[in-house]
């Protein structure tokens, strides 16, 4: 398998603080947030508005008072 260089790899590095990756569907925006961005955790929301940490699907109901520290919450 090969890896795809993408243009946009060094300006979402250079912003600071947190990152919202939008768009249409099936242009890459989790391939883009995994090889482009370093950080220990990855949590993406899906149309249906759960949570997918790590290949788990979160529901709202489910998160717990540590996780919800992480959204400042």
């Amino acid at each position: 398998m090969f890896d795809i260089r993408r243009k946009e790899c060094n300006e979402i590095r250079n912003l600071k603080d947190w990152r919202l990756i939008y768009g249409r569907r099936k242009v890459g925006k989790t391939y883009l947030a995994m090889k482009c961005l370093n950080f220990d955790e990855y949590y993406l929301i899906s149309k249906t508005l759960s949570i997918i940490h790590e290949n788990n699907e979160l529901s709202l109901k489910v998160i717990n008072k540590t996780e919800l520290k992480i959204f400042n919450l």
